[in-house]
């Protein structure tokens, strides 16, 4: 017992010579990107309240090559341009030629060269942290850092889906910060569909769902919708085909604690994008007027999103007299959703040519028993260089806005 006491007091004295102001504690570990290095052979040591770690280990978790010169007792680790230099006993260390003081300079430790942790990690851009309660130097790489840095920057981006729907019409935009606005819900046979999708997108707040027209193809799965995700607010047009269903319509939002408003051209802001209403100021006939027009369509709810500099103008099922008005409004677009999904009596030559869009996107039913889009509106788009979409043919479309452009991406590349 006496000679191994011996041998550890021998060890301890040594230890003190080689190393002047090491502190040998238990061992202090080194963490890079959340994984526990393995130190088993040479553990880092605190020399002067400073580590040093073995450069073999360092250097290879950062991924850099390392050089040894014997004669000069010199390491360089080298990667992608990058040069470091650095000379047992030396306080002076090189970054690409350039001179670098050292608080504490590498050492020869076992026969190990052990290196400055903080100067070493900080040359190559890495991160370097101290856990106290774990006695752990923490290291986040270059290439850690950068994610983050990307994780953390703002979203800009802006996706606009044209779902592609057996019967329906219904279009969900994401906003910057995770919000949603939702156009139309598609049909009754469509929600198992609609509700699939918004999940996939990971939505589960609709801030804003607007219900262009009472048609059951547009707002046919609201019920499901309604019962699925949180909903802030509805606008609508305040037209109902007729009382009955208006009334279930309403007590549906009322049951739900949904507030609604109609479109009366107001301006709805999300940060620096804003959905502009374009319509409001209709008179609806009375409901129990049998003589009265019923035509829900030309009372449509119509949008204008702007959003990155981007427009994208939405028309519901509106047809020539809306788009008269908006014509003579000025309004113009870079993204078209064809009203009445291509049916002959919207997208008149005068309204194309005044929006001017450069792109169209037309809903067109799976079931589509109407032969929808038309061949003259086809036409149309085509004579006024309107590249055209189509969900039965591509199947859902997808708009990105990011840094004031656009780019179209659909589910089947035609």
């Amino acid at each position: 017992m006496f000679k191994r006491c011996l041998q550890m007091a021998v060890l301890a004295l040594a230890l003190c010579l080689i190393l002047p102001g090491a502190v040998q504690a238990a061992d202090p570990g080194l963490v890079l990107d959340g994984k526990q290095l393995s130190m088993v052979e040479s553990p880092p040591v605190i020399v002067n309240g400073r580590m040093l770690a073995p450069v073999w280990v360092i250097g290879e978790a950062l991924d850099m090559n390392i050089d040894w010169d014997h004669r000069s007792q010199t390491a360089q680790l080298r990667k992608e341009g990058l040069k470091i230099r650095i000379t047992i006993g030396e306080k002076t260390a090189f970054v690409n030629d350039e001179e670098v003081r050292l608080d504490e300079p590498a050492r020869i430790y076992f026969g190990r060269t052990m290196v400055p942790l903080r100067f070493i990690s900080e040359a190559i851009g890495a991160k370097v942290e101290w856990d106290a309660a774990n006695n752990n130097a923490v290291l986040t790489s270059p290439q850690v850092i950068e994610e983050q840095q990307e994780e953390e920057k703002p979203n800009t981006t802006t996706r606009v889906h044209f779902l592609d729907l057996e019967s329906g019409e219904s279009i969900l935009i994401d906003l910057p910060g995770g919000k949603h606005i939702m156009i139309d819900t598609g049909s009754a046979k469509d929600a198992e569909r609609v509700v699939d999708y918004l999940q996939a997108q990971k939505v589960e707040k609709i801030e804003l769902l607007v219900a262009t027209h009472p048609d059951p193809e547009h707002i046919g799965a609201l019920s499901q919708i309604v019962k699925t995700f949180k909903i802030d607010k509805v606008i609508d047009s305040g037209f109902g085909a007729d009382a009955w269903s208006h009334e279930s319509y309403l007590r549906l939002l009322s049951a739900a604690g949904i507030p609604r408003e109609e479109d009366n051209k107001q301006t709805v802001a999300f940060d620096d994008i804003t959905l502009r209403f374009l319509t409001g100021t209709e008179k609806w006939p009375d409901f129990y007027d049998e003589d009265a027009d019923h035509d829900p369509d030309d009372y449509s709810v119509v949008c204008l999103l702007q959003a990155g500099g981007i427009k994208f103008l939405f028309t519901g099922d509106a047809g020539e007299r809306v788009e008269k008005t908006l014509t003579n409004a000025g309004i113009q677009a870079n993204i078209l959703k064809v009203g009445r999904h291509g049916s002959s009596v919207a997208s008149s030559l005068g309204f194309l040519q005044q929006v001017q869009p450069e792109a169209a996107v037309i809903t067109v039913p799976s079931q589509n028993r109407s032969g929808y889009p038309y061949p003259e509106v086809l036409k149309r788009l085509d004579e006024q260089e309107i590249k055209v979409y189509r969900t039965d043919t591509q199947g859902t479309v997808v708009v990105t806005v990011e840094q004031g452009q656009y780019s179209i991406k659909t589910e089947q590349q035609n």
